[in-house]
């Protein structure tokens, strides 16, 4: 989880710039894929964005 002054601000505008994609493209060398990152991944799953991939994921 991101720690800091503003840091839930920060992942609610990322939130909010999924809301306002077409689709999702997650750059992600090697696979590696990061706390935040899955919990965007999970919300634009949610939210029925397609999503691509960089490096082939897990996710």
């Amino acid at each position: 989880m991101p720690a800091g002054p503003g840091a839930g601000a920060l992942d609610a505008l990322h939130l909010r710039k999924i809301d306002l994609a077409d689709r999702i493209l997650v750059v992600n060398p090697g696979g590696y894929i990061g706390e935040s990152t899955s919990r965007e991944i999970a919300y634009a799953h949610a939210t029925g964005k397609p999503i691509s991939f960089t490096d082939p994921s897990d996710q």
